[in-house]
């Protein structure tokens, strides 16, 4: 009887352990990381990685101070939102959604250009503007047509950089066309030096870099697709995949800036030319 009453006990005993160890296992699978969005909201900041990229985004190597499109754009989504912006690190540009998806920062606050491949390991918020590619080449060089159409041949030399548009236009549109890279991480204007230094014939690159070199470095380069762009890029914000709250909190602060005019403001601020950047419609402007 005793060993009867004795088994029975430690029957329930082990029962009573197997049901707390399976109570205790089901709370610690219930536990949920916390989201970007959950710890902007509980900070109340907004954590910022970025890259170099005048005139979207650069720092004063004299004062320090930050300056470009997508700095002041974020300012004013910090005021708009009442969230402080901590502009964490730069990050080299093959390594954003790594940092990202790290939690390293909250967003990519720079600009960055919407990559279908991308598409795939992070987020990006509605368009901010549109950034244009165009193809450059010496300005006394007459050996090319605006519709590109003899450059696909090894006669001809593209600068190229791993990780850039410039390789992937290459590659899908001029396949047969030699091409020299510069090393990876360089500043991308360095495809423009290439090109005027004669160590390559032709690039592309955007309007607004290209025309920031041409600036500095006069009677250079010229445009070789004036009327009719190679490429065209939306240029926004990157989050992590799946935070759909934060994107929709850039979302939202983003089109109240866009139909306030801020937005078009600040771009024609850094932006001279019209013809750089497509800008998109205010929602309240009349078809």
């Amino acid at each position: 009887m005793k060993s009867m009453l004795t088994t029975t006990i430690i029957a329930i005993i082990a029962a009573f352990g197997t049901v707390h160890f399976i109570g205790d296992t089901n709370g610690a699978s219930s536990t949920k990381t916390e989201t970007a969005y959950e710890r902007v909201m509980r900070t109340g900041v907004l954590r910022c990685g970025y890259g170099m990229w005048e005139p979207l985004f650069g720092v004063s190597p004299e004062t320090g101070k930050r300056h470009g499109i997508f700095y002041e754009l974020t300012e004013q989504i910090g005021k708009l939102m009442n969230l402080e912006i901590e502009w964490v690190e730069e990050v080299p540009w093959e390594g954003m959604v790594a940092g990202l998806n790290a939690g390293r920062y909250d967003a990519v606050c720079s600009g960055k250009w919407v990559y279908g491949a991308q598409g795939a390991q992070a987020a990006y918020a509605m368009p901010v503007m549109f950034n244009i590619v165009h193809a450059y080449a010496r300005v006394d060089d007459n050996r090319f047509e605006e519709t590109l159409s003899n450059l696909n041949s090894p006669e001809f030399t593209i600068a190229v950089q791993d990780g850039d548009v410039s390789l992937e236009i290459a590659e899908s549109l001029f396949p047969e066309a030699k091409r020299v890279a510069v090393v990876r991480n360089s500043a991308t204007t360095l495809l423009m030096t290439n090109v005027a230094n004669l160590k390559s014939d032709i690039t592309f690159m955007d309007a607004a870099t290209a025309r920031g070199f041409s600036s500095k470095n006069p009677n250079k380069l010229k445009i070789i697709t004036k009327t009719s762009p190679i490429r065209s890029y939306q240029t926004t914000y990157m989050y992590q995949m799946h935070d759909y709250a934060l994107g929709n909190l850039l979302n939202a602060s983003l089109r109240q800036l866009q139909d306030s005019g801020v937005t078009e403001n600040i771009i024609n601020k850094y932006i001279k030319n019209k013809g750089d950047v497509y800008i998109p419609q205010k929602n309240n402007r009349p078809l």
